[in-house]
């Protein structure tokens, strides 16, 4: 569902848990914030999501082989 508002994922991390549900940390490649939040409000009605999908952006600032900050 998330190709559907052009997002990659980059990693999922599935956290150890007890409890009937288990928590994923999807960290995204770069990706339009319109297309985020559509994807996190289509998430939140999932029947098979416990509790309310949360977004947190994470800026990477870098230097390119050519010595350029993007």
């Amino acid at each position: 569902m998330l190709a559907k508002y052009k997002i990659s994922i980059a990693s999922v991390i599935q956290k150890e848990s007890d409890k009937s549900h288990v928590p994923l940390v999807i960290m995204t490649h770069e990706a339009y914030e319109a297309g985020m939040l559509d994807a996190v409000r289509e998430m939140n009605n999932f029947s098979f999501v416990n509790g309310t999908v949360r977004l947190i952006r994470v800026e990477d600032d870098y230097i390119d082989g050519e010595g350029n900050e993007r």
